[in-house]
């Protein structure tokens, strides 16, 4: 795969999650702050900052705060994404 590609792959999941989680969240979550801040030696793909915070808000309004919990968030929807 293209690097370029995937990169295409990346941006177009990364929307999609954003649009997936940022529901209950949208008008309180700072998208364009975290848009304007610089994070070093930081490559924008599926785990980037946006996509985690997201997840760990998700993660603190259900009953299982664990690790897993998050890890199985992000990943139910990454696979709806991908279809």
């Amino acid at each position: 795969m293209k690097e370029n590609y995937s990169l295409f792959l990346s941006n177009k999941i990364n929307e999609k999650m954003q649009l997936d989680l940022s529901g209950a969240f949208y008008e309180i979550f700072p998208f364009q702050k975290l848009k304007n801040f610089n994070f070093k030696n930081s490559r924008d793909r599926i785990y980037n900052p946006t996509n985690t915070l997201l997840i760990m808000l998700l993660t603190m309004v259900e009953e299982d705060k664990s690790l897993q919990t998050s890890v199985n968030l992000f990943s139910r929807i990454h696979e709806k994404n991908r279809k």
